[in-house]
C-alpha cells in the first residue's frame, strides 16, 4: 500500500506527467483508386488547390499505417514559392526531405526546383516533437479558413496508427499560434529551405 501510494505521489509530482503526446485522431486509408492527398478530412475542400503543390513536388499522400512515422508542412505563401518539409522514420533513424516549386502558392505551383534530403540526429527530432505538443497541436481542428493573401501553414502527422491534419492561415506571434508558427519554421530551417525574413508571412 505504501509502494503504491509513493508511486501515485510521483506520477502527480512529476513534471512530466499529462505530457504524453496524444495519438492523432482519425483513420485517413489510402487505398489504390485514391490518388487525394485530403480525401476525408477537414481539409476535403482543398484537394484541388493543395492537391496540385503536392502534386507537382511529386510527394505521397499520407495515411494511417500502423508503424508508420511522418511529419509534413506545407507552407503556400500567396506570391512566393511553395515549401514543404517531410521527416519521416526510417527504422532507427529519421529523415527529411525539403522540397521548393518554381511557382507560387495561391497560383501555379511551377516545376520543382530544389529537393534536398538530410538524416536528422535524436535531439533534433526530439526539439520538433517537443514543440508540436507545446503548440496544442493534438487538440487543433482542422480548420480550413483562409484570408487575403497571406499564406498557409499546413501540418499533417502519422503516427499510432492514424492521421490529423491542421492548416492555419499566416499563424501570429501570440499563444499557441506563435508556438505553431515556430514549429514549422523549425522544420523549414532544418531543410535548409529558409527563405528571406521578408517573404516569412
Amino acid at each position: 500500500m505504501r509502494i503504491a501510494l509513493s508511486v501515485a505521489f510521483l506520477l502527480i509530482a512529476s513534471p512530466l506527467a499529462g505530457q504524453r503526446r496524444a495519438p492523432p485522431l482519425g483513420p485517413r486509408l489510402c487505398s489504390s483508386s485514391d490518388s487525394s492527398y485530403f480525401h476525408g478530412t477537414g481539409l476535403a475542400d482543398r484537394e484541388g488547390w493543395y492537391g496540385k503543390h503536392l502534386r507537382a513536388m511529386q510527394e505521397p499522400a499520407l495515411c494511417a499505417k500502423p508503424g508508420v512515422e511522418v511529419y509534413r508542412f506545407l507552407w503556400l505563401r500567396t506570391f512566393h514559392n511553395p515549401i514543404t518539409v517531410r521527416i519521416q522514420r526510417l527504422d532507427d533513424h529519421y529523415r527529411l526531405t525539403g522540397k521548393q516549386l518554381s511557382g507560387a502558392g495561391g497560383y501555379e505551383p511551377g516545376k520543382l526546383v530544389r529537393d534536398t534530403t538530410i538524416e536528422l540526429s535524436a535531439e533534433q527530432v526530439v526539439q520538433v516533437k517537443d514543440l508540436i505538443d507545446q503548440s496544442g497541436y493534438w487538440s487543433m481542428a482542422a480548420d480550413s479558413s483562409f484570408g487575403y493573401d497571406g499564406s498557409q501553414w499546413i501540418l499533417e502527422v502519422v503516427s499510432d496508427g492514424g492521421y490529423r491534419v491542421v492548416d492555419r492561415w499566416t499563424p501570429g506571434y501570440d499563444g499557441k499560434r506563435s508556438t505553431y508558427r515556430t514549429l514549422c519554421l523549425r522544420m523549414v530551417a532544418l531543410s535548409g529551405l529558409t527563405p528571406d525574413s521578408t517573404w516569412i508571412y
